[in-house]
């Protein structure tokens, strides 16, 4: 039978990392499609953010067949304004990238 052991992780740094999430300090994140040539970003901050948060970059990657993927370091100013009531704050921006099949949006970093 195997043993099952319990990952040790401090009181403290678990109650920070809760009041960050609750509180709407984690960074946005970021969805990405396909359509008509272009690839569809979709940034969204948390539902309960009270202040405005800019996206100042974040990596795209682009598929244009079974091993093609391009990286792109994509810098923005995309601006998060908080929302009312419990609808997040959603911003769609489009970038060109030809005849890609697929992209994937990550390491999305924001500051306040």
């Amino acid at each position: 039978m195997a043993s099952r052991t319990a990952l040790a992780v401090p009181a403290g740094a678990l109650a920070a990392v809760l009041a960050c999430t609750l509180a709407g300090c984690a960074n946005p994140s970021a969805t990405c499609t396909v359509r008509h040539h272009y690839a569809i970003v979709i940034f969204q901050g948390s539902a309960g953010e009270d202040r405005t948060r800019t996206v100042s970059e974040f990596r795209l990657g682009v598929s244009y067949g079974p091993g093609a993927m391009r990286w792109r370091l994509v810098p923005a100013r995309i601006t998060l304004h908080a929302a009312s009531g419990a609808n997040p704050p959603l911003v769609i921006k489009t970038y060109w990238v030809g005849h890609a099949r697929s992209c994937v949006a990550r390491l999305v970093r924001a500051r306040k």
